[in-house]
């Protein structure tokens, strides 16, 4: 009896299924952790989503690979230059930061400021700062903080006339830099600003200047009001970081290699103030100038009377040149009266219009009652608004 044949397969469909089957357990095995490449400039920090701890960290310029394990999420920590920009030009800005800071100056005086920011993220720190801040701002646990990203070009993100952007940004850095730098900056400006006067601020005068930029005699001028404050403002806004996010930023001098975390570096782009009080502060320096000017001339047509006088032929010749002296005298006396006039016009600027004119028609009454009257009212020492001899 004869059986019938059993089937074969081909030896190439058995290989080919072997090759599938290895495929498929290639796929599943990928499918388990994620290869993390190394070499650039990012600190990576690996989190485990389970437990909540960094299971690995891979400081920058290794030249390794790192799998994900399955509960793995691997977090790049930028370490290159940072920066965050309050400004008004939001091409200029970060995404949703405020057009300015703002306060009060020791006068009174309303002041802005446009802050810019530079730092790096500390390298030592830096899985830390994922603990704290990366893994609760990334729901989807991508590890993706988009350090990098900003609104379109063509979003002009605008500011409305309290200084806030009226698009806030989305993307999940610069919500974050919006949430702890923005708000600390303010708190950090407005006492600093009270040290200085309007002027000082506005104008940048010496520290050691008066409040016309006049130096005192044999008195150092010290720094510029700009520079003193930017160093104030570093060291206090990084103690306030520390304080309410995390010793987690450094100015633009850090080195990674010796963990030397100097305080944010801070830039005051530009200070302003009421339009006002800047055009009667210029209106008083162009008197100054002119002052000024009318003295130097007056020395010169000195030093040629003196030389006149010596060479005198007669009596009547020297009596003219003794007149044209005190006329010169005078003219220099002059100028100095009308820098003293418009100095108290400024000054009450703010005050009763009833007092502006009395100052002026105590130009010719020599006194002002209603001025006395306010200064005893606030407390203030009592000053005579009298005019100068020859003002």
């Amino acid at each position: 009896m004869k059986t019938s044949k059993q089937s074969k397969k081909p030896k190439w469909i058995g290989r080919l299924s072997l090759m599938a089957l290895f495929a498929v357990l290639a796929g599943v095995l990928s499918s388990c952790g994620t290869d993390v490449y190394t070499g650039g400039d990012q600190y990576v920090c690996v989190l485990n989503t389970l437990t909540g701890k960094i299971t690995k960290q891979i400081p920058p310029g290794q030249d390794k690979k790192y799998t994900l394990g399955k509960h793995e999420v691997a977090y790049k920590i930028p370490t290159s230059q940072r920066f965050y920009n309050v400004d008004t030009d939001r091409g200029i800005a970060d995404d949703g930061a405020p057009g300015w800071l703002s306060g009060y100056s020791s006068d009174y005086g309303e002041v802005r400021a446009i802050v810019h920011l530079e730092f790096f993220i500390r390298q030592t720190h830096a899985c830390d700062f994922v603990l704290r801040h990366g893994k609760r701002n990334d729901p989807d646990e991508t590890g993706d903080l988009q350090f990098g990203a900003r609104l379109p070009k063509s979003d002009k993100n605008p500011i409305d006339k309290k200084g806030n952007p009226t698009r806030k940004a989305k993307t999940i850095w610069a919500v974050w830099l919006n949430e702890k730098f923005a708000p600390n900056m303010q708190t950090v400006m407005e006492p600093l600003l009270l040290s200085y006067d309007t002027a000082h601020l506005v104008f940048n005068y010496p520290v050691n200047a008066d409040s016309y930029g006049a130096l005192v005699a044999n008195t150092d001028k010290g720094d510029a009001t700009k520079k003193a404050l930017e160093e104030e403002f570093s060291t206090e806004f990084s103690d306030q970081l520390k304080s309410k996010v995390g010793d987690f930023f450094c100015g633009v001098a850090y080195d990674a290699e010796t963990d030397e975390c100097p305080p944010v570096t801070v830039t005051i782009v530009r200070m302003t103030t009421d339009a006002k009080f800047i055009k009667d502060r210029r209106a008083v320096a162009d008197a100054r100038e002119e002052r000024d000017n009318a003295a130097q001339l007056a020395l010169i047509q000195k030093d040629t009377l003196a030389n006149r006088k010596t060479n005198a032929a007669d009596s009547a010749e020297l009596r003219t040149i003794e007149i044209n002296e005190a006329n010169a005298d005078a003219e220099v006396e002059a100028a100095k009266g009308k820098v003293d006039l418009q100095k108290k016009l400024n000054e009450a600027s703010n005050a009763d219009p009833t007092i502006l004119k009395c100052i002026i028609l105590a130009q010719q009454a020599g006194g002002c009652p209603e001025v006395e009257q306010s200064k005893q009212r606030n407390g203030q020492t009592t000053v005579n608004v009298a005019p100068t001899p020859g003002g």
